[in-house]
């Protein structure tokens, strides 16, 4: 009965906030943007997800409302910029901007969609292959994030953990949580503690593919790693963003549960970041006139460094 009232209650919610935000869209708000990011799972809170409306806002100046949130909405452009969500979306509507795919195996209903860049070659070549214009212009967009937030934290751990939030329960982490210079990192934290997190340690091991792109987006160096292995896809996404970046040969480090901490640490390698993020930041399609000027004079000055 408690059940019941709660999901009903959850219901009610979501009717609630569709209605608000469709009257706020179509009566009050001069020029909204409308996106497509993945909910599911984490309760919506997993960072790569949950960094696209807080991203988009931030290089649009413009106020960002999930498409699932809004009613009757075909002749408006859906961007679909942080995830590996193509495919999940099939209007004609879509404009992507530096997604991927989850698999090799995902076929697209929807093959007008408008590409400006994509995460990585993997993508690309899977668009091409079916027929879909999409120029060679990569990146997460993820990686423009400290371009808006990059503060100075001190470094105060040898090492982050960062699981998939499907791989929390694993006893790897368990056996960590009270060891003073290992900093186990919440996949759910809010954006910002996120990234102050992961600039508190001096190298980041993760089983999310955004712990490692917000690592090296703050020259953190990360290795990938395998905790359960049942993470959707066939880590497509994971080669993906490393091609992406010129991070060729990577391969996972399998944890097991005796797995030691210092011979993980001693599987990282130096690697060095390569990608043109100015071109990246040049695709977007929502980008804001004030903005763009800003933030390419930053990126000018921005390198992701030898690690």
């Amino acid at each position: 009965m408690i059940n019941d009232c709660k999901f009903l209650i959850r219901k009610l919610y979501k009717i609630y906030k569709i209605l608000i935000n469709t009257i706020l869209f179509y009566f009050f708000d001069p020029n909204p943007i409308v996106a497509y990011w993945w909910t599911g799972g984490a309760d919506g809170k997993n960072w790569g997800d949950a960094l696209n409306p807080v991203l988009i806002q931030k290089l649009s100046n413009r106020n960002v409302y999930l498409v699932s949130e809004l009613i009757c909405l075909k002749s408006a452009k859906v961007f679909s910029v942080v995830g590996s969500v193509l495919g999940n979306y099939s209007e004609k509507n879509l404009v992507v901007w530096g997604s991927g795919l989850i698999s090799s195996n995902r076929k697209l209903q929807n093959k007008q969609l408008k590409v400006h860049a994509v995460r990585g070659p993997l993508t690309r070549k899977f668009l091409l292959q079916q027929n879909i214009e999409c120029p060679e212009i990569y990146g997460d967009p993820a990686l423009l994030y400290p371009l808006f937030y990059n503060p100075k934290i001190e470094k105060k751990y040898r090492i982050g953990i960062i699981s998939h939030f499907t791989d929390v329960e694993h006893p790897f982490l368990n056996k960590l949580n009270n060891e003073r210079d290992i900093l186990i990192i919440d996949v759910k934290s809010d954006i910002d503690s996120f990234i102050n997190k992961i600039l508190s340690c001096q190298a980041i091991a993760s089983s999310s593919l955004h712990g490692i792109i917000a690592a090296d987006a703050y020259n953190v160096p990360s290795k990938w790693i395998v905790l359960y292995d049942n993470i959707g896809g066939d880590n497509l996404k994971f080669y993906d963003y490393f091609l992406s970046v010129d991070r060729r040969n990577e391969e996972p480090f399998i944890v097991k549960d005796s797995t030691d901490v210092d011979v993980l640490l001693r599987s990282f390698s130096k690697y060095r970041c390569k990608i043109d993020l100015v071109s990246l930041l040049e695709s977007c399609p929502f980008l804001d006139e004030d903005v763009h000027k800003l933030l390419k004079f930053k990126l000018l000055n921005h390198h992701m460094s030898i690690l």
